[in-house]
């Protein structure tokens, strides 16, 4: 799974966590503001559309000491729901 962010979503660092807000209103993806914590703002800020979610999980288990295993499966759920409130595209 490859995930790319959207270009109508505004997302601003604020120490080690992000804050997403989606500038348009579409069916895609309603008027929402999502926080992000570490982890999370780590990932978003690697969809780029080029790495495949393996690749993010690895990096995240190399830079927050989890398990591959436990990486994977959280990374995956996280771009699935981040798919599903239409902040990402994914293939």
């Amino acid at each position: 799974m490859i995930a790319k962010r959207k270009s109508h979503v505004v997302a601003r660092q604020v120490d080690d966590e992000a804050v997403l807000v989606p500038i348009r209103n579409d069916a895609s993806t309603p008027l929402a503001i999502h926080a992000l914590g570490p982890v999370a703002a780590f990932v978003w800020g690697l969809l780029d559309g080029a790495r495949a979610s393996d690749v993010i999980a690895d990096m995240v288990s190399d830079e927050f000491e989890v398990d591959a295993a436990t990486a994977r499966v959280d990374v995956a759920t996280f771009l699935t729901e981040l798919e599903a409130a239409g902040l990402v595209e994914v293939t």
